[in-house]
């Protein structure tokens, strides 16, 4: 019979995460180093096509195996067993070979495996805890916590994001999940400045790290934001913790056997890294935001459709309603801002400006009130003012000058009546001191002057008789202007 080669590679080809692959291919060959057998010798090839008979043989031998393998990993935690009873599960469905669901069950029971909790306590920080376990950190290690606890990545997450992949004005950055997608995630505005600083010594860091190992000037062609491996981002938060002291740096002890180099027994932080995911993850939750965008952005594929699993291509589309959701949710996220003080300062001066609005707009009101009256009264005013002026233009000024008129009319006849005396009394006076020749003498001059005037008289009058009645129009015309001239002039 021949076999499948390369059966665990073949299988680890579908998953994506470099940690999922690590860890499926260290239980894979301990199952196998288990029953001591070779991979490369247990799935027949064309196994879909094998008969009924063949195949019930073969899942005999698997469940041998299996029980075998249970039997040996007891001592080992029951989380632990569980997991990796999942793992070759996934590894036999690859291949097509079904066991039974009571087998699995039977080697549970066998293992006492129903219900299982982990036995190790993993806290989650609070605010004020996280910002007394960052107290001693300088700002590679404040800007790559930041980091994790604002986006809720996990570690291997956070390192490989590239600079490439990081847009600092929008505060977003693309991650690859370990399911294979990729997401969007956002961070907050203390994010930010801190990322723009390390930015500015990022290189200073490079080039430190390049002089001290060879390995690093082998690579020193670094794109990641963050330039160091995951080993050395769990050591950064290990070590804050571990100067942090006491509750932070308590480790959850299973099996006493496993002790370091001390002898002390050895085992995982309470607060490990992860606990800056939880932290994320606990207060988001803990608002109102859209469960869908909650979901997206931890990259909880399991929970979402196609709709909200990103694609690198258009991620941009649907990444807008999910800014918006973290924006408004996400100020409970920063660390080392005081977020209740500010919040408590920003509603007091929110209240302020509301009520000192609110007495502008009442003011404002009023004013407008006030001037619309204004307008009315101004208006009434205006048009009483337009009559009243007309009135004088049409009826009062006409009668003023049509008055002055007389008045200069009767001044001017008194003014000559005068001088009509004042000659009359001179000539009468002249008279009584003529002789009797010299009166004669000036009444012969009387009576020429006064036949004189009598035949001026006489011409004027044929002269006018003589007219036609376009010349007597054309004089009418020009005495009325020069009457209108002289009236305005008057006036």
């Amino acid at each position: 019979m021949k076999y499948e080669k390369n059966t665990i590679e073949t299988f680890l080809e579908t998953y994506a995460s470099k940690n999922t692959i690590r860890t499926y291919k260290s239980q894979l060959k301990k199952f196998f180093k288990i029953i001591r057998k070779n991979p490369n010798k247990y799935i027949p090839v064309g196994i879909r096509k094998l008969e009924n008979g063949d195949k019930v043989d073969l899942e005999d031998s698997i469940i041998k195996d299996l029980k075998t393998c249970g039997k040996q990993i007891r001592k080992s935690p029951k989380k632990s067993q569980v997991a990796y009873l999942a793992v070759v599960k996934k590894y036999l469905n690859y291949w097509y070979i079904d066991i039974p669901q009571r087998e699995w069950d039977n080697i549970k029971s066998a293992n006492n495996l129903k219900r299982v909790r982990s036995e190790s306590i993993k806290k989650t920080p609070t605010t004020q805890e996280l910002k007394f376990i960052l107290q001693s950190a300088g700002l590679k290690q404040k800007t790559f916590i930041s980091m994790a606890s604002s986006t809720g990545l996990r570690l291997h997450e956070v390192i490989s994001i590239k600079l490439e992949d990081i847009d600092i004005k929008n505060r977003s950055a693309i991650v690859l999940s370990k399911n294979g997608y990729y997401r969007i995630v956002f961070f907050i505005h203390e994010t930010k400045e801190l990322i723009d600083a390390w930015l500015k010594q990022r290189e200073k860091y490079i080039a430190m790290k390049t002089e001290k190992s060879i390995y690093a000037k082998e690579n020193n062609n670094e794109d990641r934001l963050f330039p160091f491996s995951e080993t050395t981002g769990r050591a950064i938060w290990n070590n804050l913790i571990e100067k942090a002291g006491k509750p932070f740096n308590k480790k959850n002890v299973i099996n006493k056997k496993n002790t370091n180099k001390r002898g002390e027994p050895e085992g995982r932080y309470e607060y490990n890294f992860h606990c800056l995911r939880r932290f994320w993850l606990g207060q988001m939750h803990n608002t109102n935001i859209n469960k869908k965008h909650y979901d997206a952005i931890a990259g909880h594929t399991s929970n979402l459709d196609n709709d909200y699993i990103e694609v690198r291509t258009h991620y941009e589309e649907k990444s807008v309603e999910r800014k918006k959701s973290y924006d408004k949710y996400s100020s409970s996220l920063a660390i080392f801002s005081d977020y209740q003080k500010a919040k408590s300062e920003f509603g007091e001066k929110i209240g302020y400006q509301t009520r000192m609005l609110r007495d502008l707009s009442d003011k404002n009101q009023f004013l407008n009130d006030e001037l619309k009256i204004i307008k009315v009264e101004k208006s009434a005013k205006d048009k009483e003012y337009y009559n009243l002026k007309k009135y004088l233009e049409n009826t009062i000024m006409p009668k003023f000058h049509n008055m002055e008129h007389e008045i200069n009319d009767i001044k001017n006849y008194y003014e000559e009546q005068k001088d009509r005396e004042k000659r009359q009394d001179q000539i009468n006076k002249e008279e009584e001191a003529m002789s009797p020749k010299e009166k004669a003498e000036q009444l012969k001059i009387d009576v020429r002057s006064h036949k004189r005037a009598i035949e001026f008289d006489n011409k004027e009058r044929e002269k006018e008789a003589a007219k036609t009645p376009e010349q007597k129009a054309e004089e009418k015309k020009k005495i009325d202007k020069q009457w209108k001239k002289l009236k305005e002039s008057m006036q």
